[in-house]
């Protein structure tokens, strides 16, 4: 599931993936949104979040291929360069691939489920945000990854809104 919040973005798109088996099962499953925010980080114009869900019987390499080829087919469609996330329950997948051609770096590393790091949080802006494992909701045997925009480093990569004022010359005196 990926759920946005209507003010926060002024356009929305949802692209969905699933790959099926020879005998009909699915293995991969990914829900893609390419988002529109109404505040970016500098040097990005869209946003593209992902929810994935590898099974862990599955083939795990191929899996990772096709989920590298789902969200390189999405880049290489987006104007400009896009912020991406990508999240969810990996089951020890190895990720090196995706990161490498990505250019992703992994913000949590805490165990997720006993002792292993199974739900994966994945960006290309690691040094924007704070990541926190909480307990797990309801009878879940997985923790809670929250994660938050670490407002030092946030605020340096926002967008200035349209009140800001550039000067070149002059003084402070003629800005008030």
């Amino acid at each position: 599931l990926v759920a946005i919040r209507k003010e926060f973005a002024s356009s929305c798109e949802e692209i969905v993936a699933t790959n099926t088996q020879q005998d009909g099962s699915n293995s991969l499953e990914v829900t893609t949104v390419r988002i529109i925010p109404n505040r970016m980080l500098r040097g990005f114009n869209t946003c593209i979040v992902s929810a994935v869900y590898i099974p862990p019987s599955n083939n795990q390499t191929d899996e990772m291929s096709s989920l590298c080829d789902h969200l390189s087919d999405i880049v290489d469609s987006s104007r400009g360069t896009p912020l991406i996330y990508t999240c969810g329950d990996f089951n020890k997948a190895k990720t090196n691939t995706i990161k490498t051609h990505l250019g992703l770096s992994q913000l949590n590393k805490a165990p997720t489920r006993k002792n292993n790091v199974l739900d994966l949080v994945l960006t290309n802006a690691p040094r924007c945000y704070q990541v926190r494992n909480r307990l797990p909701i309801g009878n879940a045997d997985h923790q809670v990854i929250t994660i938050t925009p670490d407002k030092k480093q946030y605020n340096s990569f926002i967008k200035p809104n349209g009140d800001a004022k550039f000067v070149r010359k002059g003084k402070v005196a003629d800005l008030l």
